[in-house]
C-alpha cells in the first residue's frame, strides 16, 4: 500500500523528469552568460533573461557543485530603494 509519502516523492519524481529538460537549457543559458561575460552576477543574468533570480538560481547552484563556475568576488547593486548590496560574482572556470 502507497503512503502519501510516496505518493508525494512519486509526484516529485515524475515533475522533475518532466521539467529535467527545462533545466539543463537553462544551466546551458546560465553558463554560455557567465563564460562570455567573465564575471556576472545572478541578478544580472535574471535581468538578461528577464526572469526572477528564483528562477535561475538553483541552475547556478548546481553549475557550481558540478565545478563549471566559481565565485570570483563581490559587485554592490542597488535593490529597488537604491540601497546598495552584494552580489556574488560568477566566472567560468578555467
Amino acid at each position: 500500500m502507497q503512503t502519501d509519502l510516496d505518493i508525494s516523492y512519486d509526484t516529485r519524481k515524475e515533475t522533475y523528469n518532466i521539467k529535467e529538460s527545462d533545466m539543463q537549457t537553462d544551466r546551458d543559458w546560465c553558463y554560455e552568460h557567465i563564460a562570455s561575460n567573465g564575471g556576472i552576477t545572478l541578478r544580472e543574468l535574471a535581468e538578461l533573461k528577464h526572469c526572477h533570480p528564483n528562477d535561475i538560481s538553483g541552475r547556478i547552484t548546481e553549475l557550481h557543485k558540478q565545478g563549471f563556475i566559481v565565485a570570483d568576488g563581490k559587485r554592490y547593486l542597488p535593490n529597488y530603494k537604491g540601497r546598495m548590496y552584494p552580489h556574488t560574482v560568477w566566472r567560468a572556470k578555467i
